[in-house]
């Protein structure tokens, strides 16, 4: 909202100030001031647009270079997070019955004290073999009156009280009405890891897939809501709601 001149001003004084503030005079100052002839005004006047102009360069410049540097740090703290949880899957594989054994254990430990846990003796289950034998193969239909109710604002129907339930994934129902899939906060870090691994692996092999800027396409995470109040939709969708705003 500034004029012309209280901009061309503002230059000069900046002007002084970088001289050591001695009043030295420059041609910004001699084109304001009312002694002055109007030639010494034009070239004040010029000078001072010309300095704004580059001003502005610069500073454009300086927040191009800035916004580099720290999409350039986000990038290495990123990679360096990938890179310790592939090594991490890695030695993991060596023995993979094990760490299967151990995560299926603590998973069914972690549901004991739901409905579903407590009518299948989760609370007696210490290998896969007692696990086999109390909770049947089954399909979604088996699980449908635990679903129903956790989509009534039931959690503890399928699972414990250290669980949240943050939305419902919908298949797409392509034979028949679409599934509720109930996605927990411990479940979405699991999945968001998954890809994490993946991502680094494909960043070892093909690092010039992550040289440009990258289009994510999703769907709505809130097609539709339980009457709980629980929204159902695409689990892309609330990855991409959730994403930190580095990373974006």
């Amino acid at each position: 909202a500034q004029s012309e001149d209280e901009i061309v001003l503002a230059l000069g004084f900046m002007d002084v100030v970088d001289h050591g503030g001695k009043g030295v005079e420059t041609p910004y100052h001699r084109g304001l001031h009312p002694g002055h002839e109007p030639a010494d005004r034009a070239a004040g006047d010029a000078g001072g647009r010309e300095f704004l102009a580059r001003s502005t360069r610069l500073r454009a410049k300086a927040e191009e270079v800035k916004a580099v540097l720290w999409r350039n740090l986000v990038s290495a703290l990123v990679r360096w997070r990938a890179h310790r949880r592939f090594r991490r899957f890695e030695e993991a594989c060596a023995e993979p019955a094990e760490v299967q054994r151990r995560v299926l254990l603590a998973k069914v430990a972690r549901q004991a004290d739901s409905d579903f846990g407590r009518e299948h003796g989760f609370a007696h289950i210490d290998s896969v073999e007692e696990f086999r034998r109390r909770v049947p193969v089954c399909d979604y239909e088996y699980l449908r009156p635990y679903i129903d109710r956790v989509r009534q604002g039931e959690a503890r129907a399928l699972f414990g009280p250290e669980d949240r339930v943050l939305m419902f994934a919908l298949t797409s129902g392509t034979t028949a009405e679409p599934k509720y899939i109930p996605i927990t906060e411990r479940f979405l870090q699991e999945y968001r890891n998954g890809w994490l691994i993946w991502g680094w692996a494909l960043y070892r092999d093909h690092a010039e897939a992550f040289s440009g800027s990258m289009l994510n396409i999703v769907s709505r995470p809130d097609e539709e809501y339980t009457v709980s109040g629980v929204p159902c939709g695409a689990v892309s969708g609330l990855m991409a709601q959730m994403q930190p705003l580095v990373v974006r």
